[in-house]
């Protein structure tokens, strides 16, 4: 996840929409550095990041799937339904 380029949209709200980089991340949180190098912290269970892969695929992640540490997540099984 880290340096992929990101919307980060809310689940509810308006309060956490932005466009950056994906910094790093924590077990609960992701860091997303913007267009002027600020680094702000996104709680994981209430944002959705839309993502756009170097194949030119979209892909949307839902914040909550993606909590727990990287080394971790590896571990969990996850149903993942496709909506079209």
């Amino acid at each position: 996840m880290t340096g992929l380029d990101v919307d980060v949209l809310p689940v509810s709200g308006e309060s956490y929409k932005m466009q950056g980089k994906v910094h790093s991340e924590t077990r609960n949180v992701f860091l997303i550095k913007d267009s002027n190098n600020n680094i702000k912290m996104f709680p994981k269970n209430s944002i959705i990041l839309i993502a756009q892969l170097d194949d030119g695929s979209v892909v949307k992640i839902d914040g909550n799937l993606m909590s727990g540490r990287p080394e971790e997540r590896i571990k969990k099984r996850h149903k993942i339904s496709f909506k079209f």
